[in-house]
């Protein structure tokens, strides 16, 4: 089996390899931490699998989710004028 964890923060995981899961079918699959041999088509949060079908699976909106917010700021120079700093916000929802 040739899979590895591309990422794991604790709180979302990703799994890339070629043909791993229970059925073997799985090239890519994003979902709770778990033992990677446990990752497949049922606990995943979006998955693709070794034929290419791409699938993201509707997720239950719970109640004690929360927002958080992660500005990226940058410094910008238009034209001759002094610096401005420009901010964006990216919000999502942390499981």
């Amino acid at each position: 089996m040739n899979r590895r964890i591309y990422y794991n923060d604790g709180t979302v995981m990703r799994v890339v390899g070629e043909g791993f899961g229970p059925s073997g079918d799985l090239a890519d699959w994003w979902g709770k931490p778990m033992p990677p041999e446990q990752c497949s088509r049922e606990n995943a949060a979006r998955y693709v699998t070794v034929d290419g079908m791409e699938v993201a699976v509707p997720q239950p909106r719970a109640a004690s989710r929360q927002r958080a917010t992660r500005p990226g700021c940058a410094r910008l120079l238009i034209g001759a004028g002094a610096p401005i700093a420009a901010c964006i916000a990216a919000v999502w929802a942390v499981a």
